[in-house]
C-alpha cells in the first residue's frame, strides 16, 4: 500500500486530485494537510474523508512540528504539494504571506521529508533514500513570465516571474531543485496553465461569470460577453485547461510511472476564448 501526504487538498485543484486517486487506486492511503484558508472548502472533500483510506489534518505546511509529526505517524511514500497562496491580485496586496507560504512552506515540507526518508550515505557522501519515495511540487506556468506574439513555453524556457505570486512559486521550484542537486532527493515538478472545473473558487474568471449569470442574469456582469470561440492553442493565448487533463491524470502517472528528477509542462491542445466589452 502506498501512503500519500497531499497538502492543500481542500482547495480546487487538490480536491479534484484526491477524488481521482481514491477512485483509481484501491491500494493507497491519503493524508490531507490543509490550513483551510479562504480558498479551502472542507465540504468539497467531506465525503472522501473516512479516517481509514483518507484522513484530514488541519494544519500549516510551515509548521515543522505538525509536518514532522505526520511523518512520524505515517510512512509516507509520496508528498504532493498543492498548498499555496495563488491569487495574483492578493499577492500584490500582501506579498509577504505568499513568500512565507509558498517558499518557506515548501522548504519545510522538503526538509521534513528529507529527515524521514534518508537512510544513510553512499560512498561519495550523498544521502541514500528509502526506495520508491517521491516529492512532487505543483507549480504554474506563470513562473515563465509573458510570451511574445507567438510561441510556447517549454521546460527549457528561462524563468522570468513578474508578480509576487509568480516570484514565490519560482523560488519554491528552485528550492525543490536545490534539494535534488544538493541531497539527490527524488523530486518532480509540474507546471500547468490556468485550470477550470468542479469546485473552482468563485473569485476566478470562469466560475465568477457563471455565478453572476445564475444569481443576477447577464446584466450583473461588469462587462458584456460579445463572443465565445474555440480554437487550437497557439501557445501565446490565455489558456484554460480542464482539471482532469491538467492535474489528476498526469500527476498520478508521474508519481508511479516516471523516473524522478524531471519537470513537465501541461498546456491545452484547444482553448476557448471569451471576448468582453465593458458596459457603459
Amino acid at each position: 500500500m502506498k501512503t500519500y501526504l497531499v497538502t492543500g487538498a481542500a482547495g480546487f485543484i487538490g480536491a479534484n486530485y484526491i477524488k481521482y486517486i481514491l477512485a483509481k487506486h484501491n491500494d493507497i492511503k491519503v493524508v490531507i494537510l490543509d490550513a483551510l484558508t479562504y480558498a479551502g472548502n472542507l465540504g468539497t472533500i467531506a465525503k472522501d474523508i473516512d479516517n481509514e483510506r483518507c484522513v484530514f489534518i488541519k494544519g500549516d505546511i510551515c509548521s515543522r512540528d505538525v509536518v514532522d509529526g505526520l511523518f512520524a505517524e505515517y510512512r509516507f511514500d509520496y508528498v504532493v504539494n498543492f498548498a499555496a497562496e495563488s491569487h495574483v491580485d492578493r499577492s500584490i496586496e500582501n506579498p509577504q504571506l505568499f513568500l512565507i507560504t509558498n517558499i518557506l512552506g515548501t522548504q519545510n515540507l522538503l526538509d521534513c521529508a528529507r529527515r524521514a526518508w534518508v537512510m544513510g550515505k553512499d560512498e561519495q557522501g550523498y544521502p541514500t533514500w528509502r526506495k520508491g519515495v517521491r516529492y512532487h511540487q505543483v507549480s504554474t506556468d506563470e513562473v515563465y513570465g509573458s510570451l511574445g506574439a507567438e510561441g510556447y513555453f517549454t521546460e527549457a524556457t528561462p524563468l522570468c516571474p513578474h508578480s509576487p505570486y509568480s516570484a514565490s512559486k519560482t523560488s519554491a521550484d528552485m528550492v525543490v531543485m536545490a534539494y535534488h542537486d544538493t541531497y539527490k532527493m527524488p523530486v518532480t515538478i509540474t507546471r500547468c496553465s490556468n485550470n477550470y472545473g468542479p469546485y473552482h473558487f468563485p473569485e476566478k474568471l470562469i466560475p465568477l461569470i457563471i455565478k453572476n449569470i445564475l444569481e443576477g442574469g447577464w446584466k450583473k456582469l461588469p462587462a458584456e460577453i460579445i463572443r465565445v470561440t474555440t480554437k487550437r492553442c497557439t501557445g501565446n493565448d490565455s489558456q484554460f485547461i480542464n482539471i482532469p487533463i491538467a492535474i489528476r491524470i498526469p500527476i498520478s502517472s508521474i508519481l508511479r510511472e516516471v523516473s524522478p528528477n524531471m519537470l513537465f509542462n501541461f498546456l491545452p491542445l484547444y482553448i476557448f476564448t471569451i471576448r468582453f466589452q465593458v458596459r457603459k
